[in-house]
């Protein structure tokens, strides 16, 4: 995680606090025996963990590449009928179309995907699947 991005977590927690401004875990002190961070508290983490990171190199600029990142879609059952399918994908694709919230979901560091076919998803997923299956097979990585 670069500075920038240690900023935008912050912000996305400010505003988070906004949202949720009593909630019991964002209040200061002890409770039932559990530590409670502060906004405050969390607000000076992330402004030291920008600072931290600031002076260090990225991935990118130490030569070492990484394709990752995290996506979100909308699945439904295998036996859906098409035409559900598609007039899900339709409203789905006309909202990301819409500049007002791919502008609010820019602002909040998220990058919509250019409108696919439920197919184009499907391949996708599939590759992704493959992919992270061959990462994980060839660590042995198993869950515990």
């Amino acid at each position: 995680m670069n500075a920038a991005q240690v900023m935008n977590l912050g912000r996305l927690l400010t505003h988070t606090a906004r949202l949720f401004p009593d909630h019991p875990a964002l209040i200061d002190g002890e409770r039932d025996g559990e530590r409670r961070w502060s906004w405050r508290e969390i607000d000076e983490r992330v402004d030291a963990m920008a600072s931290a990171l600031s002076a260090r190199k990225t991935f990118a600029e130490q030569g070492v590449a990484i394709d990752a990142g995290t996506w979100v879609g909308l699945m439904a059952p295998a036996k859906t009928p098409a035409d559900v399918v598609a007039r899900m994908n339709k409203v789905l694709n006309d909202m990301v179309a819409n500049p007002a919230l791919r502008e609010k979901l820019l602002q909040i560091n998220v990058e919509p995907a250019a409108a696919q076919t439920p197919l184009q998803f499907q391949a996708f997923v599939e590759s992704e699947y493959e992919r992270w299956g061959k990462i994980i097979r060839g660590a042995n990585i198993r869950a515990e």
